[in-house]
């Protein structure tokens, strides 16, 4: 399971789901505070006989910020990794982690999780961070993967909203916006059923393809079948030609980085 910081920085939805034994890589925000040591924290032991007996837990150890530990990380410690190939070639990114203690200062005990920085290489200035309950043994790679995961999630929001109208809405009422969505998610099963349906026969069909095809057929058939898969076999393939320039020109900038 993958999400955002807005999910990620919500530190009892963590918990939960670290509770349920759901395994997450969600990203937080700068100012996240954590524990480079197990603060073991404890209630403190009465000195004075006069007032209440201390009973809130408390931890002598300093909590310090993602971005705080961050600065003290020499540029040697990150690892470049390349996560698959993409439109316009390999997609390879830059990563850090290590493993930190988070405690909520109610628990009896803190939580040790990983800590996931992620940098793009052409933008090392604009760094992503994420926490993890992944095994302790979990790769740096495999860190890097699950966080590459929430490509796939914004992905299937940009199809939905460029080939389905997800956004295009006008309700005023909670009741009107939940029949579009389900409307939308109706339409994207259907496609996507499709897609795994001709996987075999037509690579790289995109549900933009699909969409384009039943506009086509439905319901005036403006064109028939047999022109349609040309079309679409056309648009295939201008999107390879494209993806084997981007890969020649990002092969020619890795033999020859002097000529950038």
């Amino acid at each position: 399971m993958a999400f955002d910081a807005v999910y990620g920085s919500a530190g009892w939805l963590l918990r939960e789901l670290d509770d349920e034994g759901i395994t997450f890589m969600g990203e937080v925000r700068c100012d996240q505070h954590l524990f480079l040591q197990d603060p073991t924290p404890s209630v403190p032991r009465r000195t004075s006989t006069m007032g209440r007996p201390p009973s809130l837990l408390r931890t002598e150890a300093r909590a310090i910020t993602v971005s705080e530990w961050l600065k003290a990380q020499p540029a040697s410690a990150w690892r470049r990794i390349v996560l698959r190939g993409g439109e316009k070639g390999l997609i390879t990114i830059e990563a850090l982690s290590a493993r930190v203690w988070l405690w909520d200062g109610q628990e009896d005990h803190a939580r040790r999780w990983h800590l996931f920085m992620r940098r793009e290489i052409d933008r090392p200035d604009t760094v992503q961070f994420a926490l993890s309950n992944a095994k302790a043994d979990t790769s740096l790679h495999q860190l890097a993967s699950m966080q590459a995961a929430r490509f796939w999630i914004e992905h299937a929001f940009r199809e939905a909203k460029d080939c389905l109208g997800m956004a295009q809405h006008q309700v005023r009422k909670w009741n009107g916006w939940h029949h579009h969505m389900a409307l939308v998610m109706l339409a994207m099963s259907f496609l996507l059923k499709e897609q795994l349906a001709h996987r075999v026969a037509v690579k790289d069909l995109t549900l933009s393809d699909l969409v384009f095809a039943i506009d086509a057929l439905l319901p005036h058939r403006a064109h028939d079948p047999d022109s349609v898969a040309e079309l679409i076999a056309e648009r295939h393939q201008r999107r390879q030609s494209a993806r084997e320039s981007a890969y020649r020109k990002q092969n020619a900038a890795l033999l020859n980085p002097s000529a950038e």
